[in-house]
């Protein structure tokens, strides 16, 4: 005797049929062709779309079983459960699930429902998954969860769709994670696009590291004037300094006159600071003297730290290097304290 765990629709999404055979029923001679009043077999796996049985009759003579007949090998025996390949009839689709779930009370019951039956709609199929949304009516909390359950999804097979949807105004926990991969994927096509889309998003995290590859690229494929537009357009200080390091290290590379004229020009703490370390990104394997000239430019004591173990990382094991490292006059105790730190000596 089977028995179903269905007792309500989020039963039908997260938990599996669970049934077992009843000690008691006799196994069944096999036959290829089986009458029709025989009760379907029905699949007993974790697809949340598999259908309920046409009857629930508790009866010996109707085995159902996760897709498999016995198979008798004799009348002393006990049946082998032998599984199959048939598909189980399906008659619950996502469309008339979700229209269901769209009818419960507003919660987190509702939005952890609906987010799981996004993303096994998409992973099965995103487009028809999408064909959907519209449908969603007025509840923020049915859309925010429907877009958490596909967005991985989107990040990968429609990265510039995902960007669109974000720019209308959408918003949903773990969000960033997807837009990242999404914005990433799309700057390889489209570095405009990405990088708009990076810099209106005011209202979120800029990530630096972001930043820096959307700047390092704009440089590359436009030029050091679009990165460093695009710099001074992020709102989040880091991510702009970030940004701005990343266009002169890559204008250094093509003009270093013009880009050194540039950064002794800056007036700005903040930009100057990042930007020199943008130029120590080339330097420091050429000209060992000038990057830490470079060095002790900068004002913000923190950042000029950090530059310092950067060149002494860098540098470890080339002594003719750090000799010119350790020699260098303005060093402050805890400076020289992270060079021996990270020499040795």
């Amino acid at each position: 005797m089977c028995r179903y765990l269905f007792p309500s629709l989020i039963g039908l999404i997260f938990l599996p049929l669970s049934c077992s055979q009843s000690p008691e029923t006799k196994p069944q001679e096999a036959s290829k062709d089986r009458d029709s009043s025989q009760s379907s077999i029905v699949t007993a796996s974790a697809d949340p779309f598999a259908a309920k049985p046409t009857s629930q009759k508790d009866s010996a003579s109707e085995p159902v079983a996760k897709t498999f007949a016995p198979e008798v090998t004799s009348s002393k025996t006990t049946p082998k459960l032998k599984f199959s390949n048939a598909a189980p009839d399906v008659s619950h689709r996502e469309t008339d699930l979700i229209q269901d779930l769209l009818k419960m009370p507003e919660g987190d019951t509702k939005s952890l429902a609906i987010t799981e039956l996004a993303r096994r709609w998409g992973k099965r199929d995103l487009d028809d998954a999408l064909s959907f949304r519209d449908q969603l009516g007025d509840s923020a909390l049915a859309h925010r969860a429907f877009y958490k359950g596909i967005d991985t999804f989107m990040a990968e097979e429609k990265p510039e769709e995902l960007l669109d949807i974000i720019a209308e105004g959408n918003w949903w926990s773990g969000q960033w994670k997807a837009e990242k991969k999404a914005t990433l994927e799309v700057a390889e096509y489209d570095i405009e696009k990405a990088s708009t889309h990076f810099a209106n998003n005011a209202e979120r995290e800029q990530f630096k590291d972001l930043a820096y590859k959307l700047s390092m690229r704009l440089t590359e494929e436009k030029s050091f004037k679009d990165a460093e537009a695009f710099a001074n357009s992020l709102q989040n200080p880091e991510a702009k300094g970030r940004a701005l390091q990343a266009a002169v290290r890559v204008w250094v590379d093509e003009d270093p006159e013009a880009a050194s004229r540039y950064v002794v020009g800056l007036r700005d703490p903040a930009a100057k600071d990042y930007a020199i370390r943008g130029m120590l990104g080339t330097v420091q394997d050429t000209n060992p003297s000038d990057s830490l000239v470079w060095a002790m430019e900068m004002q913000d004591k923190e950042l000029r730290q950090e530059t310092v173990e950067f060149l002494a990382k860098k540098w470890n094991g080339n002594e003719d290097n750090l000799a010119t490292l350790r020699s260098q006059n303005g060093l402050s105790v805890e400076e020289r304290e992270a060079i021996r730190s990270i020499t040795g000596q």
